[in-house]
């Protein structure tokens, strides 16, 4: 049986559960006022979950993966639209789900996740799914490791005035080796926008080392991030950081003074085994809150 179908009930009151249709059940209609109860009622926190009732094919997407996408006055306003109450797609390749709208969101990571959807059944949240357990070698990569080159927890300070060189930086990312390669690696692994504002516009989308390059000189897609070019420089700066474990968005007061509010508490929108490395995000967090805390003494 369906392990979605065996535990609908419970699934359905902290998440949105839909039964896929058509000749090869593979579209779906999502009603637009329980979408909206949901997120205001679990502030985000809850999956769409999508299934065949006549196989065990099942999909579980978090509701940040979607969010970009299914947005319009209905999403902005506290009263619902009386009219146009559904989005209504198909389902590619268990790959990508497309609106009849035209829009189209990669969604091959969420097709029988069943760590995540045994995370869910076994009543705990999609925030705090956390997969420490990287399976690496699915995609043909040695288990990733940021430590091999950092001597010291003080990098950050050099790493400040040399990140803040934006125009070096710039130039070197046309003259580093393996630089398309590594943009191209985390476009398969994540998709093709900014992990935090969901930019697709591709000359402002860039690869974006969490442990910078002149510190550990290696392309593995676990120490890389897609980032819209002006939150790249940002996060190079030490004034936007990532929790390693929540993957929520934090933000130095000058980043928030200058209009960048906005991304503050975002989450990183994807739930995947294959997610960046929490150790390398361990030791950025490290650095912004240190720069945060020298900022302060000033």
């Amino acid at each position: 049986m369906n392990p979605v179908i065996q535990h609908e009930p419970r699934l359905n009151d902290d998440h949105y559960v839909v039964e896929l249709m058509g000749e090869e059940r593979r579209a779906f209609s999502l009603n637009r006022d329980d979408v909206y109860r949901r997120r205001v009622r679990l502030a985000q926190n809850f999956c769409l979950i999508l299934f065949d009732s006549l196989s065990d094919h099942y999909f579980v997407i978090p509701f940040q993966v979607l969010a970009n996408t299914l947005t319009d006055k209905f999403m902005s306003t506290s009263q619902p639209l009386a009219s146009h109450r559904n989005w209504t797609g198909t389902i590619a390749e268990n790959k990508t789900m497309c609106l009849d709208s035209g829009e189209c969101v990669q969604i091959g990571s969420c097709y029988k996740n069943e760590k995540v959807l045994q995370w869910l059944i076994t009543g705990h949240d999609v925030f705090s799914f956390n997969d420490v357990d990287i399976d690496e070698k699915a995609e043909g990569w040695p288990t990733y490791s940021p430590f091999g080159l950092i001597v010291s927890s003080n990098d950050h300070d050099s790493l400040v005035d040399m990140e803040d060189a934006r125009k070096d930086i710039l130039q070197n990312l046309k003259s580093r080796p393996g630089q398309s390669q590594f943009k191209a690696d985390l476009y398969a692994r994540y998709g093709e926008g900014c992990m935090v504002t969901d930019c697709r516009i591709d000359g402002l989308v860039e690869a974006a080392h969490i442990i910078p390059y002149r510190v550990n000189a290696d392309h593995h897609p676990s120490n890389g991030l897609l980032l819209r070019a002006d939150i790249h420089t940002l996060f190079d700066m030490h004034l936007l950081g990532i929790q390693p474990e929540t993957l929520e968005v934090s933000l130095h007061p000058v980043a928030e003074r200058d209009g960048y509010g906005y991304v503050r508490g975002k989450r990183l929108p994807f739930l995947t085994q294959l997610r960046p490395s929490s150790q390398a995000l361990g030791v950025r967090w490290r650095w912004f809150n240190d720069h945060l805390r020298s900022s302060r003494s000033l």
